[in-house]
C-alpha cells in the first residue's frame, strides 16, 4: 500500500492536481482502504482453508462434533477481523501521506 501512496498518490497525483474539490492522495485513500481490506479478508479465508486441506487437517474438523455453519462462522470470523486489523494499518499509513476526515459520519453506519 505504502507504493500505491508513493507512486500513485504523490508522483501521478501532482500532476493530476484535484478530483471533485479534493486533492488526488485525498481522492484515492479509501478505494484504497477498501482494496486492502477485500483482498486480505479474502485471502485470509482462503489460505486458511486451502491450508487446512493441503495439511490434511480439514478431515479432523469435520470429523469433530463440531456444526458446520461454526465452521464457516469461525473462518468467516477471522476474515472479517484479518480485514479491518489491514484496513487500520492502512488507514494508519495513509495519515502520514494526507490528512483524513469524515464528512458524514451517518454514511458509514448501518
Amino acid at each position: 500500500m505504502t507504493l500505491y501512496f508513493v507512486i500513485f498518490g504523490h508522483l501521478i497525483g501532482r500532476q493530476i492536481g484535484q478530483m471533485s474539490g479534493f486533492n488526488y492522495m485525498e481522492f484515492i485513500v479509501p478505494g484504497l482502504v477498501m482494496m486492502a481490506v477485500i483482498t486480505n479478508s479474502y485471502n485470509n479465508v482462503v489460505a486458511s482453508f486451502y491450508g487446512a486441506k493441503f495439511h490434511r487437517s480439514i478431515e479432523e474438523m469435520l470429523v469433530s462434533p463440531v456444526l458446520p455453519h461454526t465452521i464457516v462462522l469461525g473462518y468467516a470470523i477471522g476474515g472479517v477481523i484479518r480485514g479491518l486489523i489491514v484496513g487500520l494499518i492502512v488507514i494508519g499509513v495513509s495519515l502520514f501521506f494526507t490528512q483524513l476526515s469524515i464528512e458524514h459520519i451517518g454514511s458509514l453506519s448501518w
